[in-house]
């Protein structure tokens, strides 16, 4: 039996990858904070441990708590992280410095860690001109959530514990709440598209990134870093030609032109910035949604981890929408 712990347990990936680790015959033992909402993961039969990962002191707690009760953590898995915030010193405060804080405990209370898979993301290396990929070399972030996480890559990399580095795409599937948006409107009659412009997109269904984050514990791969997607590159309307094929709707095409989009954004930030809050579509956002292409190398992680993706978009939607369906989201 291997003892795995596991950061963001309470939230999208985090919450289908404990389920799955615990019925893989892990036993899992989530960090959460003393505000998350952890019925799921006790009626899973997960031991919760209670700490800020931005408290070294609560945090440091846990690690003494294990220590003197003799559990030893054989890997890590750490989903937790900030993507959305007003400024790059916040990413940099819960992406970083608390990644930092992490692995300085586990170093030091559980040395005989095997492996630290950290849940990266795509946004590390930031997007490329239309018809090229990605490379796992690249590091040109635009946004302060990619770089957040470009640094935190760099943290993981100089820490002595054995580690791999996972780059998500854009990861969908049921408990998603962004781009549950696209699915919303679809529902709704309407179907945004942004830009006349070519893109090249990508995307990775939850139960497989939970797959290649499982293979990450055992692969003999140590010290590396993979790209997650499901291997196929799309156009930017087929996610949503797969949630109106699965809804049976015909909604409205509605395409936004990009500096129409780039003007919202600037209202809605300056809207929502004046309420305190952030904004859904901002400057960041933007960039985002008109970058020409997210595909990115695959072959590394079909060979070295020995993952096969199970869901095709087509698939995955069809999961994804059941479920916002039978929760009442749609």
């Amino acid at each position: 039996m291997m003892n795995l712990l596991l950061t963001g347990g309470t939230g999208f990936v985090g919450s289908h990858l404990a389920e799955q680790a615990q019925k893989e015959g892990y036993i899992v033992f989530a960090l959460v904070r003393k505000s998350s909402n952890t019925k799921h993961l006790q009626e899973l039969g997960i031991t919760c441990l209670e700490a800020e990962l931005t408290d070294r002191n609560s945090l440091e707690q846990v690690f003494q708590s294990l220590q003197q009760q003799q559990i030893q953590i054989h890997a890590a898995i750490h989903c937790a992280a900030l993507t959305k915030a007003k400024n790059f010193q916040t990413f940099q405060f819960v992406n970083v410095t608390a990644t930092q804080t992490l692995l300085n405990l586990l170093e030091r209370f559980q040395p005989q860690l095997s492996r630290f898979i950290f849940v990266s993301s795509l946004a590390a290396c930031g997007p490329t001109d239309y018809g090229n990929t990605i490379s796992l070399e690249q590091a040109d972030p635009i946004t302060n959530y990619g770089r957040s996480k470009l640094k935190a890559e760099a943290v993981v990399r100089n820490s002595s514990l054995p580690h791999v580095i996972v780059r998500p795409t854009a990861v969908y599937g049921p408990k998603e709440k962004d781009i549950f948006t696209l699915f919303e409107l679809i529902s709704k009659g309407v179907f945004p598209l942004i830009g006349g412009h070519q893109q090249t997109l990508t995307f990775i269904y939850v139960q497989d990134l939970v797959d290649v984050l499982l293979k990450a514990i055992h692969t003999k791969a140590v010290d590396q870093t993979f790209f997650a997607t499901d291997g196929q590159k799309y156009d930017k309307a087929a996610l949503g030609n797969a949630v109106q094929g699965q809804l049976s709707k015909k909604p409205f095409r509605l395409t936004i032109p990009l500096p129409i989009v780039k003007g919202l954004a600037f209202v809605s930030q300056t809207f929502f910035g004046l309420q305190g809050k952030l904004a859904p579509l901002n400057a960041e956002k933007y960039k985002e949604l008109k970058a020409a292409s997210w595909d990115c190398e695959m072959d590394k992680t079909y060979h070295l981890l020995g993952f096969t993706p199970k869901y095709t978009l087509e698939k995955g939607v069809a999961k994804t929408v059941d479920w916002y369906q039978e929760n009442g989201w749609i």
